[in-house]
């Protein structure tokens, strides 16, 4: 646990978990919306593109300040018993940011506009995996983040 409080205080983690929880709240506020939208049915491809730019802006700010934060969780639980939880978890959120670019890059608000219901089919899929890793970041990583002293309860 100290290597955990050392590698902590070295990236100059000041986070507590309910900043972090806070931002899973935003995140999946904008994943509900934009669901909602691309299920309703109605075709709003220029609020769809404004909605997707809001939740891509609130999950980069939130990767800028998570990243140390889980890596430094998995460093922590390296050797322990909860080894393998954290490397899974953390594998699974890589294989998503790399899926969540490709999607981004994808859909543009012209591609939304021209392609409404390959769009809507895409999102439901793609934002059902972001709403899953958001629970299993707070369910997993940032429980193991308290447990190892890498950010502060409360």
């Amino acid at each position: 646990m100290a290597f955990a409080r050392f590698l902590a205080a070295r990236l100059e983690i000041a986070m507590e978990y309910s900043a972090l929880i806070a931002d899973h709240e935003t995140i999946d506020r904008l994943t509900q919306h934009l669901l909602k939208l691309v299920r309703s049915g109605n075709s709003r491809p220029e609020t769809a593109a404004q909605v997707l730019d809001m939740l891509a802006m609130a999950i980069r700010d939130h990767l800028a300040t998570a990243d140390p934060i889980i890596h430094a969780t998995a460093a922590a639980a390296n050797g322990a018993r909860h080894e393998p939880a954290a490397r899974a978890s953390v594998a699974e959120l890589d294989m998503l940011r790399e899926d969540w670019a490709q999607y981004l890059y994808r859909w543009d608000a012209p591609r939304i506009m021209a392609n409404w219901d390959d769009f809507s089919e895409e999102t439901s899929v793609v934002l059902r995996r972001v709403s899953d890793s958001v629970n299993r970041e707070t369910a997993v990583l940032y429980s193991l983040a308290v447990h190892y002293d890498v950010i502060q309860a409360g």
